[in-house]
């Protein structure tokens, strides 16, 4: 069929009139609507990414490492100025975390269905790192951020490095006033 595909539509056609068995693989062929038509769409990067976390937790590196990260920064424990004060602070907050190098930070801001998340992970370049969230493990994508979207937002987040375990400290999501600082102080 590829060869008499080649040589032209009259030798093809000849040849189809006189071989049974050709004439019954073309009709078949035919059958299927495929010419002139467009190509198999990409699939969507979310199939791709689920994809690429099977085979990933399937050949885990052991962890070697268990390190405990520190908070370094935290947008709800800083006083805001007084023209930035108001209800609207609780809905975004920015943390940031150290352990020996590794930088992650995060950034989380309440939508109507929940928490919109993004967290950035630097001092890793190159390495396989996935961000765990309560039972939700989250790779990077192709700009090196781990985003996703959770009713609620995460106490207890882990990073993994190849074989190094990082954990963050446990959040509180609730915001103190003010007032009650000063007063504990």
């Amino acid at each position: 069929m590829i060869a008499l595909a080649k040589k032209g539509q009259n030798v093809r056609h000849e040849h189809l009139s006189n071989c049974e068995d050709c004439r019954r693989a073309f009709e078949l062929l035919a059958a299927f609507d495929v010419v002139g038509e467009l190509p198999l769409p990409e699939p969507p990067l979310s199939w791709i990414k689920k994809a690429a976390d099977i085979s990933r937790r399937g050949r885990q590196i052991p962890i070697k490492n268990r390190l405990q990260a520190k908070l370094i920064y935290d947008s709800w424990v800083l006083p805001r100025s007084v023209g930035v004060r108001g209800a609207g602070i609780t809905d975004h907050r920015r943390i940031e975390f150290d352990a020996e190098g590794i930088h992650l930070s995060l950034r989380a801001e309440r939508n109507n269905g929940g928490w919109a998340l993004i967290a950035q992970v630097e001092g890793a370049e190159g390495e396989v790192a996935e961000l765990k969230c309560g039972r939700q493990t989250h790779c990077p994508d192709d700009e090196g951020l781990f985003q996703w979207v959770s009713k609620r937002p995460p106490r207890k987040i882990t990073l993994r490095i190849n074989d190094k375990l990082i954990e963050l400290p446990e959040l509180k999501w609730t915001k103190q006033s003010l007032k009650k600082k000063q007063n504990d102080s």
